[in-house]
């Protein structure tokens, strides 16, 4: 209006407008941390954030180029417990995993985020079975046991824990060991570890080779009652026990006889009176590696 200014002239001549809805979004929130590792014993288990999503606030069709939110650490660093680093890195990408440009992005509520890493101990389980109902003098180590699996690795969120332990995946009744059966068990872990070998099962078999069975008869002398009740009297039954079979290595079964063998019932758990039958172990006094098979029972009287 002063007419001091004169346009010389208009550059661009147009000027392209755009109108939008502004709007918000809710993302699921990721982590991306490619330098942060365990140290050596230890795995990086998961990685959370916390918030685990976040609201956004822009034009419509910027936030709907958005498929997901990265929270971003390039720190470098390994750990051996929990942790929790604080990042204000927040990457948007579309469908095609190209980021989306956050100029006109912006995040509500929270402009930083921690990045929780949890760490779990690795370690090595050595698997064991125990065998029970065996005679005091069995040895049990001469058994000629076989485990599908050995040992297996286990990554466990119990820090503390030590680097190697042994593990009892169950137990075993001496009678029941025929040489031919095949055993089956569950690994028992604790609550929260994980077996890195897959296999959640594993079977105990015996190797027979070298080893025989043959039958016998023990007589009531070799019969004994242990754990009798206190101010009761017992009386055996039982007269004999006839087609007992007997396993062991083939050498000592050919020269094992009758008089070698023992049976022994235990009567600890017995009350009242009454007539009672009890499985009995079979047993050598003689010879540590030998065991019977089956349910022999003993006939037992308990009166006052």
């Amino acid at each position: 209006s002063t007419d001091k200014v004169t346009v010389v002239s208009v550059n661009p001549d147009t000027v392209s407008v755009e109108f939008d809805r502004l709007t918000t979004k809710t993302i699921p929130l990721t982590a991306e941390a490619p330098l942060i590792s365990a140290e050596e014993g230890y795995i990086l288990k998961e990685t959370t954030t916390s918030p685990s999503e976040i609201t956004v606030e822009g034009p419509k069709n910027d936030l709907d180029n958005i498929s997901k939110a990265v929270a971003q650490i390039s720190k470098s660093k390994k750990i051996s417990e929990d942790t929790t680093i604080n990042t204000q890195d927040i990457v948007f990408y579309d469908d095609d995993d190209n980021v989306v440009d956050p100029s006109k992005i912006e995040v509500k509520d929270t402009k930083s985020v921690d990045v929780n890493f949890v760490i779990y101990k690795k370690k090595t389980a050595k698997l064991k079975v125990d065998i029970s109902n065996c005679a005091d003098n069995f040895d049990v180590n001469s058994l000629p046991l076989k485990l599908s699996e050995e040992e297996i690795s286990v990554v466990s969120p119990n820090l503390d824990d030590s680097d190697t332990e042994t593990l009892t995946i169950g137990s075993i009744n001496l009678s029941e060991i025929n040489l031919a059966k095949v055993f089956s068990f569950k690994i028992p872990l604790n609550s929260g570890e994980i077996n890195m070998n897959g296999d959640e099962n594993v079977r105990v078999s015996f190797d027979s080779e070298g080893y025989t069975s043959k039958e016998f008869t023990i007589t009531s002398d070799h019969i004994i009652a242990t754990g009798k009740p206190s101010g009761k009297s017992t009386e055996i039954e039982t007269k004999k026990l006839t087609n007992v079979k007997v396993y062991g290595p083939e050498d000592v079964i050919n020269n094992l006889k009758d008089s070698d063998l023992y049976a022994e019932v235990n009567l600890s758990d017995i009350i009242d009176s009454g007539s009672y039958a009890r499985e009995a172990i079979i047993y050598s006094p003689t010879y540590n590696n030998v065991w019977g098979f089956g349910k022999n029972e003993i006939q037992i009287v308990v009166s006052d």
